[in-house]
């Protein structure tokens, strides 16, 4: 009988520990699968299930401008528990469906050794060498990935909707809103390993002293870990993940930028919150 923990993980923690060429890999393999150059996209240094479309920032998209994200933004709670709606965001976004994101056997470990069980390990309390020492196997899957494009009619009609004393009526009003168009996404996300004893009686001894408190807190990205009965732990995504996004700024007072998908915007997109 597999037992279940629930994990927040905090996103600006693991930016530091990810490998340098994560970002560009994530890039490549994107472009492969989906068929496209997602030059005007900005890729996350490591997976997240919040920030994407109709996240607003003042002015520009930075951490000190963000304002709300997805469904704070658009008011939408709870969120939907079916995995279609959470890809629509309630049919706000268009939802285009691609196969799914593949990496050789050298990337999956690299970077689950570099940027992904380091921070879980650490988030248990236990300690994970640089080099994965009592990790025996290690296996990464992606996808199918998605991208998505705001609905602009109805993203507009909302923002016109709101008490023009809300921010983001007031943001929109002045030209001043920044705001995710499209994004990059994934419908799940699995880590699976195999470890060695040592390893073993550290995870089995944190899944018993915290699976009766259930949920971790955590606000870029939730995982659910799991133990089968060959001994094999493996961490699955709960929500959609955001590998990259683009941003715009409006037009004008009260206008969504409307212009050709293929223009270059003169807007800071750093994939911080």
């Amino acid at each position: 009988m597999k037992k279940m923990l629930f994990m927040g993980l905090v996103i600006a923690s693991i930016y530091g520990c990810a490998p340098r060429n994560y970002t560009e890999l994530m890039r490549k393999s994107t472009k492969k699968t989906l068929a496209g150059d997602f030059k005007h996209y900005d890729f996350f240094s490591y997976p997240t299930d919040n920030y994407g479309v109709a996240t607003c920032y003042l002015l520009e998209a930075t951490a000190p401008n963000f304002e709300c994200d997805t469904w704070d933004c658009l008011n939408i709670k709870p969120l939907p528990s079916d995995m279609a709606s959470q890809l629509s965001i309630n049919e706000f976004s268009a939802v285009g469906t691609g196969p799914q994101i593949t990496l050789s056997d050298k990337v999956k470990r690299k970077i689950g050794i570099k940027a992904i069980l380091p921070e879980v390990f650490n988030m248990l309390g236990i300690a994970l060498d640089a080099t994965g020492t009592g990790v025996k196997t290690i296996d990464i899957s992606f996808g199918p990935g998605h991208v998505r494009n705001l609905r602009r009619e109805r993203f507009s009609d909302y923002l016109n909707s709101l008490p023009s004393t809300k921010r983001l009526s007031v943001f929109f009003a002045s030209g001043e809103l920044v705001y995710v168009f499209s994004d990059v996404v994934l419908e799940n996300f699995s880590v699976s390993i195999s470890v060695e004893n040592s390893l073993q009686s550290q995870l089995d001894a944190k899944l018993n002293n915290t699976v009766s408190a259930g949920t971790f807190s955590g606000t870029s990205l939730n995982m659910k870990l799991s133990k089968n009965a060959e001994g094999k732990y493996t961490l699955n995504s709960i929500r959609p993940l955001i590998v990259a996004r683009w941003c715009k700024k409006v037009s004008g007072p009260g206008v969504l930028n409307d212009a050709n998908p293929g223009t270059d915007y003169s807007v800071q997109t750093n994939l911080t919150k």
